[in-house]
C-alpha cells in the first residue's frame, strides 16, 4: 500500500535537542568574532601605517552578515521545532590519550613574524601579528579608520589603536598558556564568557537548558571516549582526582555556572565512558567518583537535575561480569540518562510500523549476536532481565547481581531521559544507530549492511517513529534529538571556514533536512 508520509513529521514531536559542535572558535559567541593580521611596530620612525589591518576575517557570520551565526540557528530551530523545549549545550574538553588528561584546548595563538621595508635604501623591520583573535566589543574600542598622506596622495585603512585583548579564557587557561591542538583535528573549546551567554540567551528565548560537558578523544585516529579503560582502581583514581583530571573538568563547569549565579534544569557530570565506569571490577572505582560528582553538583547547583549519561551498551551492566555497576550511581542521580542509540531493525527500511515496533522486539530485546564484530550472526535467545533495549522491565523491575545480591535500584524510582537519541542519514541507518559518518575518525562507518548511499528519508521516519512510540512509555520524560547545530543552515555545511561540513551530508545533524513536505513510501 502506498500513503502519503510527511517527511518531518517528527518535527511536532521533537520537545529537546543537543546543541553542537562543542568546539569552534566563537561558535556559541552571541558576538561576532574577528581573526585579524595586523602591523603592531615598526623600527622606522616615520611609519604611518602601524596598527594597519590587512586581514579581517569575522569567523562565526557566515549565514547573516553582523548577526552571530547561534542566534539565526536558535531562530531557525524554533521554526522547524516548534515544541521544542529543551536545548543541551555540549561544551568539548579533550582527553588525551596518551598523558590521560582532560584539558580544554584552543586552535590557533598569536603569530609574530617580521617584515623588511625599504625606506631611501635603509632597511627597516615591521612586526606584523597573525591569527589575532577578539570579540566584537574589543574590536568597536580598538579599531578605527585612519587616513595617512603621502604627499598629495591620502590612504585609507582600518587600524588597530592600542593592544587588543583576547576574550578567550575557560578557567587558568588563556590562548598564551593553553595547548594547541594540532591542524585541523579539532576546534577549540568555547571560552567559559561565550557558554555563559549562550545559556542567558537560551533562556531569554524560552528554552530550558541542560549542561552538558564532552570529552573529544584527542589522539592521531580520534577515538571515542568510551575506549578510556585502566585495569587498576589506582590508575582509575589518578585520572579521576589529578589536576588535569575528570573530575575538575567537570567541577570547572559546576564551579562557573556557580560563581556567575547562571542557572540550568539540568547538569551531566559526564556521558559514555564506558570504558572507564567498566575499569577494574568488581570495585568500579569511577562510579564511586561519579557520585561525588553528582553530589557535590546538587550541593552548588540545588535547583538543578544532575545524572550522568551513560552509553546505551553501558547502563545496564558491566558487559564482562553482568554486575548492575552503575546502579549505585543512579540512587544519587535525578534521573537515569542515556544515549539510546538501541539497534532497531535487521536490516534498510523506510517502513515506519517497523521501525515502531524495533523498540520492542529485535536485536538487544529477544535476542543478541554470538559475535557480530566477527561475523558471527547466530542468534542467541536472551530473557529481559538481560536485554538492554527492554527499558520497561529494567525500569519497573528489581536488578540482582549475578551473585544473587540485590542492587540499590528501586523499581519505578525515576524516570529514564534520552540525552541523545539520532540516526544518521544513510541506508541502513536504523540497524546501527551508533554508527557515525566520518572519516577522519577510527570510528567512523557506515552500518552493517549499508549501501553508503545518503538517505535522508530513513533519518525522518525514523526520528518520527522512535518519538511516536517513546512519547507513550510511562518510564520516559525527556529525549534530546542528536543532533541540531549551533552554525545555521546553509552557511554549515557549505561554507568551507568549517572542515567538518563534509560529514553534514550523511551525518546526524538534522538542521537543513526538512527536504520536502511528503514522499511516498511503502508502507
Amino acid at each position: 500500500m502506498f500513503k502519503q508520509f510527511p517527511l518531518g513529521g517528527y518535527r511536532k514531536k521533537a520537545t529537546g535537542v543537543t546543541m553542537i559542535p562543542a568546539s569552534g572558535i566563537g561558535v556559541y559567541s552571541l558576538k561576532p568574532v574577528h581573526k585579524l593580521n595586523y602591523i603592531e611596530g615598526s623600527t622606522w620612525s616615520g611609519d604611518q601605517e602601524i596598527g594597519r589591518i590587512y586581514y579581517d576575517q569575522v569567523v562565526n557570520t557566515q549565514h547573516t552578515e553582523g548577526v552571530a551565526n547561534i542566534k539565526i540557528s536558535v531562530d531557525q530551530l524554533k521554526k522547524h521545532l516548534p515544541n521544542c523545549k529543551w536545548i543541551a549545550l555540549v561544551v568539548g574538553w579533550f582527553l588525551d590519550f596518551n598523558t590521560k588528561e582532560c584539558v580544554p584546548m584552543i586552535e590557533t595563538k598569536r603569530k609574530e613574524r617580521l617584515e623588511v621595508i625599504n625606506v631611501d635604501g635603509e632597511k627597516y623591520y615591521r612586526t606584523i601579528l597573525e591569527d589575532v583573535i577578539v570579540d566584537d566589543d574589543e574590536y568597536r574600542m580598538k579599531v578605527e579608520e585612519k587616513t595617512v598622506f603621502y604627499g598629495e596622495e591620502s590612504v585609507t585603512f582600518l587600524a588597530v589603536t592600542s593592544s587588543l585583548d583576547d576574550y578567550w579564557k575557560v578557567g587558568n587557561w588563556t590562548r598564551e598558556n593553553a595547548r594547541l591542538i594540532s591542524d585541523g583535528m579539532y576546534g577549540e573549546t568555547p571560552s567559559d564568557i561565550e557558554v555563559l551567554d549562550a545559556i542567558r540567551f537560551f533562556k531569554e528565548q524560552g528554552f530550558k537548558v541542560c549542561f552538558y560537558p564532552f570529552l573529544f578523544g584527542y589522539d592521531t585516529d580520534k577515538p571515542w571516549r568510551g575506549r578510556l579503560h585502566f585495569n587498576y582502581a589506582d590508575e582509575v583514581n589518578d585520572f579521576m582526582s589529578k589536576d588535569n583530571g575528570f573530575n575538575n573538568f567537570i567541577k570547572h563547569y559546576v564551579d562557573l555556572l556557580s560563581t556567575h549565579n547562571v542557572e540550568v534544569d539540568a547538569f551531566l557530570v559526564g556521558s559514555e565512558m564506558r570504558g572507564l565506569t567498566m575499569s577494574a571490577p568488581p570495585t568500579f572505582p569511577a562510579v564511586q567518583h561519579l557520585i561525588d560528582l553528582v553530589m557535590y553538583t546538587k550541593q552548588k547547583l540545588p535547583n538543578t537535575k544532575v545524572s550522568y549519561a551513560a552509553d546505551w551498551s553501558e547502563y545496564h551492566s558491566d558487559y564482562a561480569t553482568g554486575i548492575r555497576h552503575l546502579d549505585r550511581l543512579w540512587k544519587y542521580c535525578d534521573m537515569v540518562c542515556i544515549d539510546a542509540y538501541f539497534p532497531l531493525t535487521e536490516s534498510h527500511t523506510e517502513n515506519f510500523y517497523e521501525i515502531y515496533n524495533g523498540w520492542t522486539s529485535g536485536e538487544h530485546y529477544d535476542w543478541v549476536y554470538r559475535d557480530a564484530e566477527n561475523g558471527d550472526f547466530t542468534k542467541i535467545t536472551i530473557s529481559p532481565e538481560y536485554a538492554w533495549k527492554n527499558l520497561k522491565f529494567w525500569w519497573e523491575n528489581e536488578h540482582y547481581n549475578p551473585d544473587g545480591t540485590k542492587t540499590d535500584w528501586i523499581p519505578r524510582s525515576k524516570k529514564i531521559w534520552f540525552s541523545e537519541l539520532g540516526f544518521s542519514c544513510v541506508h541502513s541507518a536504523t540497524v546501527q544507530p551508533n554508527i557515525f559518518v566520518d572519516t577522519t575518525s577510527v570510528e567512523g562507518g557506515y552500518p552493517r549492511g549499508s549501501t553508503k548511499e545518503t538517505n535522508f528519508v530513513v533519518q525522518a521516519i525514523a526520528l518520527d517513529a522512535s518519538l511516536e512510540f517513546l512519547r507513550k512509555q510511562e518510564w520516559l520524560e525527556e529525549v534530546f534529538i542528536w543532533t541540531w547545530d549551533a552554525r545555521p543552515y546553509p552557511a554549515f555545511p557549505r561554507d568551507p571556514f568549517w572542515t567538518d561540513g563534509v560529514n553534514w551530508e550523511k551525518g546526524h545533524w538534522i538542521n537543513g533536512k526538512f527536504v520536502s513536505d511528503e514522499v511516498l513510501y511503502i508502507m
